[in-house]
């Protein structure tokens, strides 16, 4: 209910800023982002729950709940384990009751209704693109219309279709491009 602007900071620490009283609170020290950059760190939300961070180096996923923020290898925010670990990118989006992150050419999904579950045994995983008109990364994830569109640095693809079923869970959709010669390689 407390709307925010999260401001990452080129030490490397996160900032929340109240933006209906302007006061600021630091949330993550300064190198919690090794690398910052508009083209390194993405920022999505995950319903009311929480704000995602990603970055683009090896333990590069972060939540903040409004009160703790939570940072790979930390017990989860339901205490029932830790925050993954080895996922980065430089990009975030939900869909379909999915975290999806764009780390280069690969894309990262997590389980169905869950914030920090990426494991294949529960319906999360991850593809690599092997297209011809994606010359080196994604960009940017948006969802909107029904779609989670792909932004390469030359192409646009699409998501669509995403299902989990099965024992164990297994998570399915179609993946198809929109355009080969559309794209961008400026995420912002």
């Amino acid at each position: 209910a407390t709307p925010y602007l999260i401001v990452v900071r080129n030490d490397g620490g996160v900032d929340a800023v109240n933006t209906s009283t302007a006061v600021v609170t630091n949330i993550a020290a300064a190198a919690t982002i090794t690398n910052p950059s508009r083209s390194t760190v993405g920022i999505s939300q995950y319903g009311s729950l929480y704000i995602i961070i990603v970055a683009q180096q090896t333990d590069g996923y972060f939540l903040w709940d409004g009160t703790t923020f939570y940072k790979p290898g930390d017990t989860q925010p339901d205490g029932s384990g830790t925050m993954p670990t080895g996922i980065g990118g430089s990009a975030v989006e939900t869909y379909q009751g999915r975290i999806w992150i764009a780390n280069n050419a690969t894309i990262i999904f997590g389980a169905p209704g869950s914030a920090y579950d990426f494991s294949t045994g529960n319906g999360g995983g991850n593809f690599t693109s092997t297209d011809s008109f994606l010359r080196v990364k994604f960009t940017q994830l948006k969802q909107t219309n029904g779609f989670l569109y792909l932004i390469g640095d030359s192409s646009v693809n699409y998501i669509s279709g995403v299902q989990t079923s099965g024992s164990p869970p297994t998570t399915t959709f179609t993946n198809q491009n929109a355009d080969p010669e559309v794209g961008t390689p400026w995420g912002a």
